[in-house]
């Protein structure tokens, strides 16, 4: 009998481990730091930690000769946007004062978006960010509408 069966299964890496714990812990602090944040917001906030990691170990485990990955179409990268809003939007419907809080935080990563993005980036990546930046904010009032309704 083999006494590896345990070998085959697939586990966390360490870097997902640690964002996941790390995005926690600082979603529970901004959550009660301030009280206009909802629990949902914070446990959507404490997700990203589990993006972020995978993020890294992808990172991590290509190698530094590899060629680079296809660019995402665009609308792959709309439609994520557009779910990603109804996500935060769904959260953000707790209370007027989420609400409000979840459209700034929103407001902020577009802006974000548009200062990684440099004032020399092509035209194409320019027109991607306004365009996922409108899925975005679609589904931001999609989501939060629709929860606000049915709950």
């Amino acid at each position: 009998m083999d006494d590896g069966s345990f070998d085959d299964l697939p586990l966390v890496g360490w870097r997902v481990l640690l964002a996941f714990v790390v995005s926690s812990i600082l979603a529970l602090f901004l959550v009660q730091a301030f009280p206009w944040f909802s629990g949902w917001q914070g446990a959507v906030l404490a997700l990203l930690g589990v993006f972020v990691g995978v993020a890294s170990e992808q990172a991590a485990s290509t190698p530094k000769n590899a060629p680079p990955p296809q660019e995402t179409s665009a609308g792959l990268a709309s439609t994520a946007a557009g779910l990603a809003g109804a996500l935060w939007g769904a959260a953000s419907s707790v209370s007027g004062s989420s609400f409000v809080a979840g459209l700034i935080v929103g407001l902020l990563v577009i802006w974000v978006c548009w200062l990684v993005s440099g004032t020399d980036a092509p035209a194409r990546t320019k027109d991607r960010i306004v365009q996922c930046s409108l899925f975005a904010s679609l589904g931001f009032l999609l989501g939060a509408g629709i929860t606000a309704v049915v709950v």
